[in-house]
């Protein structure tokens, strides 16, 4: 099924053989999406009265696990598979336009305290972004005058062309490294949401626990132990009052034993 249903064509290698899939999926993606669609179903029933009828097939499940190659066509990348340099060549191959950040060689840039994760997306749909970072780059004075008429939204014509090789494309990758390498994580967070550049801080589980965003949700709970106090993650959704189990503290060795064995007795 994961052949039949699509997901292994963006596989392939060079040769046009593709890579086999070792763990079983196909038929777990499947049975999210009927788990979804009974919920879907359910609701429906509650506002309506009337039942429906969920049909799912893995054929038609499996496709959405190629994420964005699977809306390549739509995003102005028609063939999302691996090519071979042509002759002349200077870019190394195919593009990735879809957004994806498949085939970028760097992704997770240091930053003063840790890491963040960002493509220099180009292409007709996701080159805005990069086009925002490298105007606020020059807006700083950190961009050489060489990239200043790059347009990420369609920099991929000019690669093709032979007018953009790889080595300057390096460059781009180097001068922005050196800009992000003096910014902190909550720095990128204010750039993202100010500029619509997508980038995010990697987060350490110090960083969550000290989120703004989780403490505005009143996300983490804090319980009383019996070693003090813990600090765990609450209901990650709201609305739903009892449909998730109370939090508690992990039980010490034993501690049950006592009612659990009265449970079984009495059940017999």
């Amino acid at each position: 099924m994961w052949a039949a249903g699509g997901p292994l064509i963006g596989t392939r290698t060079l040769d046009d053989v593709p890579i086999r899939i070792s763990v079983p999926q196909a038929y777990h993606h499947a049975a999210a999406d009927a788990a979804n669609a009974a919920l879907i179903a359910h609701f429906a029933r509650v506002q309506s009265g009337r039942g429906q009828h969920i049909e799912v097939t893995v054929h038609q499940s499996v496709p959405q696990t190629t994420l964005t190659a699977v809306l390549a066509a739509a995003v102005g990348h028609d063939d999302f598979t691996p090519k071979p340099p042509r002759p002349g060549s200077t870019h190394g191959g195919g593009l990735d336009l879809s957004g994806s950040g498949a085939r970028t060689r760097r992704s997770k840039w240091p930053v003063a305290d840790g890491l963040a994760e960002m493509h220099l997306a180009m292409g007709p749909t996701a080159g805005v972004s990069t086009n925002q970072l490298f105007a606020l780059m020059k807006r700083e004075g950190a961009l050489d005058e060489k990239f200043h008429d790059w347009d990420w939204m369609s920099l991929h014509r000019r690669i093709q062309a032979g007018e953009i090789g790889l080595d300057d494309i390096e460059d781009a990758r180097e001068a922005v490294a050196r800009f992000l390498a003096t910014r902190r994580k909550s720095d990128l967070m204010d750039i993202a949401l100010e500029t619509g550049v997508r980038i995010a801080p990697v987060e350490t589980i110090a960083d969550l626990v000290a989120s703004p965003h989780a403490a505005a949700r009143g996300f983490f709970q804090r319980l009383a132990g019996p070693f003090g106090e813990y600090v765990v993650p609450g209901d990650f959704a709201f609305g739903a009052p009892g449909g998730f189990v109370p939090l508690t503290p992990a039980p010490r060795l034993g501690e049950h034993t006592a009612a659990i064995l009265a449970e079984l007795e009495a059940a017999r």
